[in-house]
């Protein structure tokens, strides 16, 4: 029993002294953006993410950020709890980007060359899809020209009248676009079938059958959280389309 309190004694002396050492969070942080230091374009604005984290990966609040372009603050398009969103207006010739949190640093050089409002300055990729309800290509992958001057709310509405689809929206192309609803006659030419793998993800939250041809195809239908989405390069912006600007060689969903 003596020799057990002496044990326990030690075990208790031990805690203390581990306890009483200060735990010193690193100050090392982590910044990604998708932005291409040595690129070249024609295009007067362009939007990136910055997904920032501390050492413990929690996301790094944008406030604590600082993003120059020729030493001017870069305004914050949008932020969530995953990344924040900017949106450079490009000058004509360098364009030195700075992103910084305490010691953590990137610098990238884009470099702006000239064209005209109306000009093709590249070409992205397009496809319209509703395979989350099994309907499958609606448009399939196809080239469009990037007109310089032109975002991605008003390259979409000129690609789906095209395509003979009508939509509602809110907002203007120019500012605050929200697709919600897509009309045409190509749409639920197959039978809306949830694959199994989404339903798993919606526990059972789903009904095949709310929604209306004469409606369209939009928000709310089939689930109370759905809605229209696109990605640029696999990645969800956390801006409008009204807000992004095509790249050459962007493949966008």
């Amino acid at each position: 029993m003596q020799q057990l309190k002496k044990v326990f004694t030690l075990f208790a002396l031990l805690f203390l002294v581990i306890a009483s050492i200060p735990i010193q969070a690193s100050a090392s942080s982590t910044l990604q953006t998708d932005l291409v230091d040595g690129l070249v374009t024609k295009s007067d604005r362009l939007t990136f993410d910055l997904f920032a984290k501390d050492a413990y990966g929690n996301k790094i609040e944008a406030s604590e950020i600082e993003v120059l372009n020729n030493n001017q603050v870069v305004a914050i398009n949008w932020d969530d709890k995953e990344k924040t969103s900017y949106t450079l207006n490009l000058e004509l010739g360098i364009n030195n980007i700075s992103i910084s949190h305490q010691s953590a640093k990137l610098n990238y050089q884009i470099t702006r060359e000239h064209a005209n409002d109306g000009d093709v300055i590249g070409h992205f990729v397009f496809s319209l899809d509703a395979f989350t309800i099994g309907q499958g290509y609606l448009i399939e992958p196809i080239e469009v020209p990037i007109i310089k001057g032109r975002n991605a709310a008003q390259e979409l509405d000129e690609i789906l009248r095209n395509y003979r689809f009508s939509y509602k929206s809110t907002g203007t192309v120019e500012s605050g676009f929200y697709l919600a609803t897509i009309h045409g006659d190509q749409l639920f030419q197959k039978p809306v079938v949830v694959p199994d793998v989404l339903k798993m993800s919606l526990n059972g939250v789903y009904d095949e059958t709310l929604y209306s041809e004469e409606t369209g195809l939009g928000e709310f239908d089939i689930n109370f959280m759905s809605g229209w989405m696109y990605s640029v390069n696999n990645v969800f912006p956390n801006v409008g389309f009204s807000d992004k600007y095509p790249l050459d060689g962007d493949v966008k969903r």
